[in-house]
């Protein structure tokens, strides 16, 4: 809960302080990064839930987000281009995330991944 709220106070304040109106400049990359980062903070959970083990409390996914506000505010920067690196970073993380929760399962269950057949079991 207290990562989804930071996550959109640090969102609100980003608007709110943009000084090139980023919102209505770049809306899609801005609602990709937050939707991103949203997804990875729910797949944890998610991944927590099933797993019986407690999700932690802040995500390190909101220290780029935190950044990247920052130095739009603070330095002369182009928001633009910063959004799009923030982009593709937030992005490349969470799907980093995902490839190893995957790699982890199927170590778990020894099987191949996108396969039916089980691995020899190991002696």
């Amino acid at each position: 809960m207290g990562s989804v709220l930071a996550l959109f106070l640090l969102s609100l304040t980003w608007v709110l302080a943009s000084r090139d109106s980023i919102l209505e400049r770049e809306p899609r990359i801005f609602y990709l990064v937050l939707g991103t980062v949203f997804s990875n903070i729910s797949c944890r959970l998610i991944i927590s839930q099933m797993t019986s083990t407690r999700c932690e409390a802040f995500n390190l996914l909101l220290l780029p987000v935190a950044a990247s506000l920052a130095a739009s505010v603070y330095l002369d920067v182009d928001e633009a281009l910063l959004l799009k690196v923030l982009a593709a970073a937030v992005t490349l993380a969470h799907i980093h995330y995902g490839v190893c929760v995957v790699q982890q399962m199927c170590s778990h269950f020894r099987i191949h991944c996108f396969s039916l057949k089980k691995k020899p079991p190991i002696e």
